[in-house]
This record gives C-alpha cells, structure tokens and sequence, in this order.
C-alpha cells in the first residue's frame, strides 16, 4: 500500500507499469480498494470457521477464490491487490490461537490506515507504536515480552512489585 501509492521508486519500473495498468479502470482508490478486499476476506474467514470443520476449509478456499475472481472480472478490484490482501489473509490460518485472530484482524486495519496516510514512514510508525504497546502489556502480574523488555539474560522469572511484597510477608 505504501509502496503504489507514496513510494514508487522503490518498485522496479517494470513492476510498478504493471501495477498501474492492471488497476486502469478500477473506480475505487486504492486505500478504498484494500479496506474492501480485507473486509470481504475477513467475511470469509468468519464464515469458514463457523462451518464444520471440513465444510468450512472448502468453503474459504472456494468463496475466496470465486469472490476474487469475480471482482477481478467486474473490474471492481486489480487482482495484484487480491493477491496481496489474500497473503495476511492466509497468514491468519497459521495462527495456532483463534483468541489472536481478533487483534491481529482489527492490528491489519490500523496498520492500513497509517499506511495510506503517511507511507513507509506510517508503516514504520505504526509498528513502532505496536511494538511499545505490547511491551507495556503484563500478563499474570510479568511482562508480557519478559526476556526482551525488561531485558534480562538468565531465564530467571521477573521480580514484580506483587512478588517482592509477598516474598517480605507485606501484602
């Protein structure tokens, strides 16, 4: 998003052509365009898991593939965009823990927006921001990312306020 729209030297020519032919007669921005496209695959995603389980993997591959095609066809959507929106997509599906999937879903739009704002300079902003935000977090009275904030070298658990309390008998 960064790169087609603010950056374009980054991009090799040849690729970058590519992109602007392909997204001629789309009506939609660009920013407009990603935000559908993520919407719609996250609309997949909630459908296919609320199917049983072999149902509902057929069902995300196929409606992914027959909606993308389909908006490609329309000239709705470019398909370089189907395919970039469709990778966090199916990163999502690697995710071990269906309790991150809505954080991480809600992370991808925040992202986007400071993307389409300011470009790599949002990017690099808004990852900056999320990488204070989750060393602030505690989880069970220690940090959430313990071995690397507070940084620490042995594998010794942090020594929190509520522990040192308890360890002198003051609760």
């Amino acid at each position: 998003m960064a790169a087609i729209s603010f950056h374009h030297g980054i991009l090799p020519p040849a690729l970058f052509r590519s992109i602007q032919t392909a997204r001629e007669g789309v009506p939609l921005p660009t920013v407009a365009e990603m935000f559908v496209l993520l919407i719609a695959f996250d609309l997949i995603v909630e459908a296919s898991t609320r199917m049983p389980m072999r149902v509902g993997q057929a069902l995300g591959i196929v409606g992914g593939i027959i909606l993308g095609q389909a908006a490609v066809q329309a000239g709705f959507v470019s398909p370089g965009k189907v395919i970039i929106v469709s990778l966090p997509g199916l990163a999502t599906f690697t995710q071990p823990s269906p309790s991150m999937l809505g954080p991480l879903r809600v992370l991808k739009y925040i992202v986007l927006v400071f993307c389409s704002t300011l470009g790599l300079f949002g990017a690099m902003w808004g990852l900056i921001l999320l990488a204070l935000q989750v060393s602030a977090l505690r989880s069970f009275g220690y940090p959430y990312m313990y071995p690397l904030s507070p940084f620490a070298l042995a594998n010794t658990p942090p020594i929190t306020a509520d522990r040192e309390r308890s360890a002198y008998g003051r609760n």
